[in-house]
């Protein structure tokens, strides 16, 4: 390959990007970017440090919880285990502390996070079923008493995102655009190379997500931009999903009612589960009525439904931690868009009060509170994850007396020997949040900001993950 130096001040010029010719639901899109996602090889999560992949406290409280319950729980159903952390450390604390294995049951529809963390989980006790959250209800309907947990489960599923715009009700889309310079491998051909590599398991996980093999090839933009505009899903399955980090998107949003945007989800349920339909949905019309004009929030697709198929398990107790936001936040929230873009993966912050009526509706006895109440029940510890500190924290202060990177240096120092934490990463990494310090020391190192006069404005310490507890007898 020849390299050919360019003169002082000569860029290279900017990619042009290349459009879709029209816009897609986000709900559409986000069920089938993360579906592409979490299909990919290694570890999907291993640039994700959330409540489910590193949190080192959250474990030990939920242990604690099934350790004081009554009957002892037995068996812990988990969905959407990610990179098992969880599962791992909840084994790990009972046989601990009661001396007994746990029967720990994992459910996930992809099997390519198992496959990369298999060598390293538990063998007695533990076991995995590729099923994805909608099965679930139908698998274990004759069981009683089933203990259900998920950990950052539904801000990845289905999830239908409405607004309203000067009195009419509207539904979020997105424009997907690709740089024109992209290149992207087939997933046959990144299988081959990692079988040539040895790495057999990867390279079967990942044919196998895909459907069938497809070529050995490369795709530039525009072949994925075509595959995009005519909603050819069974070659895009084919393209290696890396191509999801190079997408950018634009947001719009079209005039149409939730009869039509949210029932059509629903057109083939009974009479009794479109009633309790249409109930949730005035939940969420009056929610739309309270945030600003043209800000939208998430109707919980995934989480409606699968509410009302375990409405009928006796004695189920379903346990559900994740992002999201309450109808008290809903009037605080910056952000008007209802979804996030993280390495490709669109996530959904949890609509955690709707979830909550809709719980009700389905007659459980249903419960909602912060993480950290949660935490704080079951351990004692009152505490913020670091890294929600440091972002809020960037957020508030003024960039001209203080920068990010040295903001990071003080708080290095500031929470120096005591961090609880389960990686020995940079505890200010902004990409992660394995690691935790108390709130008093949280509110400490904000009131030493101010006192340096660094802060333009308050510092956000509202909490920003949920624990809905849901029961039935």
């Amino acid at each position: 390959m020849v390299h050919i130096e360019l003169p002082p001040g000569c860029e290279p010029p900017a990619p042009r990007m290349l459009k879709a010719q029209r816009p897609i639901p986000v709900s559409i899109w986000q069920r089938l970017a993360n579906e592409w996602y979490y299909s990919g090889h290694g570890d999907p999560l291993k640039l994700f440090g959330t409540l489910g992949t590193n949190d080192p406290v959250l474990p030990r409280a939920i242990s604690a919880d099934l350790l004081g319950r009554e009957p002892p729980v037995t068996a812990v159903h988990e969905i959407g285990p990610g990179n098992f952390h969880v599962a791992k450390a909840i084994m790990g604390f009972v046989r601990a502390q009661a001396h007994r294995n746990l029967q720990y049951r994992c459910y996930d529809a992809h099997a390519t996070s198992y496959t990369y963390h298999r060598h390293r989980l538990p063998t007695e006790g533990f076991s995995f079923m590729q099923k994805g959250v909608e099965s679930f209800p139908a698998l274990t309907r004759e069981q009683e008493a089933v203990h259900v947990l998920c950990v950052e489960l539904f801000d990845d599923t289905d999830t239908e995102h409405a607004l309203l715009h000067k009195g009419q009700e509207q539904m979020l889309c997105v424009l997907p655009c690709l740089p024109n310079d992209t290149v992207m491998e087939s997933r046959s051909l990144a299988a081959s190379q990692l079988a040539h590599m040895g790495d057999f398991s990867q390279a079967h996980a990942l044919l196998s997500d895909a459907g069938s093999t497809g070529l050995e090839k490369l795709y530039d933009a525009d072949d994925i931009m075509a595959m995009i505009d005519g909603m050819d899903i069974e070659r895009l399955r084919k393209v290696h999903p890396s191509f999801l980090l190079r997408l950018q998107y634009e947001n719009h949003a079209f005039p149409l009612p939730l009869e039509t945007s949210i029932g059509k989800r629903f057109e083939q349920a009974d009479a009794p589960c479109l009633r309790y339909v249409r109930q949730v949905m005035e939940y969420f019309r009056k929610q739309l009525r309270s945030v600003p004009d043209g800000n939208a929030i998430g109707f919980p697709v995934a989480g409606v439904k699968f509410l009302w198929e375990m409405r009928d398990h006796a004695g189920a107790r379903i346990d559900l931690f994740d992002y999201g936001y309450t109808n008290a936040d809903l009037c605080h929230r910056d952000n008007p868009l209802s979804y996030s873009v993280f390495q490709g993966q669109l996530t959904s912050p949890v609509n955690f009060d709707l979830l909550k009526y809709a719980a009700t509706e389905c007659g459980f006895d249903a419960r909602l509170e912060p993480t950290e109440e949660y935490i704080l029940r079951h351990t004692g510890l009152d505490t913020i994850p670091l890294s929600r500190l440091l972002s809020n924290a960037e957020y508030a202060c003024d960039r001209g007396k203080i920068s990010s990177k040295d903001l990071k240096t003080l708080l290095r120092a500031f929470t120096a020997g005591s961090v609880l934490g389960t990686r020995d990463e940079d505890p200010v990494d902004d990409s992660h949040m394995n690691m935790r310090i108390t709130y008093e020391q949280a509110m400490a190192f904000v009131d030493m900001l101010r006192g340096r006069g660094f802060l333009k404005q308050p510092v956000d310490m509202r909490r920003c993950s949920y624990h809905l507890s849901a029961s039935r007898q």
